[in-house]
């Protein structure tokens, strides 16, 4: 499995979006506006969860963050969650699982949560505003899509897992270092 790049993130949010406001327009006649609304949220979510889980390169935890994100999604359907706490629950067990699959560092996962922040800001003014479904998932997976191009999972890393590699490429950096040391040493002397 490979990371997701741009155009590929920028599809599945586009399908993503499509299908949650295909959902929320069908089942709000026939259900009400309001469950139809948590029903399109859940779907988005796992929806871009699964184009997550597909492109992760890491192989353990999968199943495990598939499982998990379906008993919450389970309990927020059940407490019946108002609909700004459900996305932005949502959106934290989405940055979860992409912390857990994606990143190996905690300024990763706190790039992240920030570029989460500012999605849930987007998706909800773009909602607020026109009252489209389909413009605030839209905003919300688009500013999501941002996140591609920053993260890298641990096996894609340029020396894989190989522990040789990675020795070398410390060696070098460290050589490297202490060769600037050196330089800055004698410019100072």
């Amino acid at each position: 499995m490979r990371r997701s790049d741009f155009p590929t993130a920028l599809a599945l949010a586009a399908l993503a979006a499509l299908l949650g406001a295909g959902i929320n327009g069908a089942l709000a006649r026939v259900i009400g506006p309001a469950d139809a609304f948590v029903l399109a949220v859940t779907c988005v979510a796992g929806a871009w969860l699964a184009g997550s889980l597909v492109t992760a390169a890491r192989n353990g935890g999968r199943v495990v963050v598939a499982l998990a994100w379906c008993l919450a999604a389970a309990l927020l359907l059940a407490m019946s969650t108002p609909p700004l706490p459900l996305v932005a629950a949502h959106l934290a067990l989405l940055w979860l699982a992409r912390v857990l699959l994606y990143h190996r560092q905690p300024l990763a996962g706190v790039a992240d949560f920030a570029i989460t922040s500012l999605a849930l800001v987007a998706g909800t003014g773009a909602y607020l505003h026109s009252g489209s479904f389909l413009l605030g998932a839209w905003s919300l997976l688009l500013v999501q899509t941002a996140g591609t191009w920053r993260t890298r999972p641990a096996s894609e890393d340029t020396g894989g897992d190989d522990p040789e590699a990675r020795f070398t490429r410390a060696r070098v950096a460290a050589e490297a270092a202490l060769a600037r040391l050196e330089r800055a040493a004698w410019r100072n002397a």
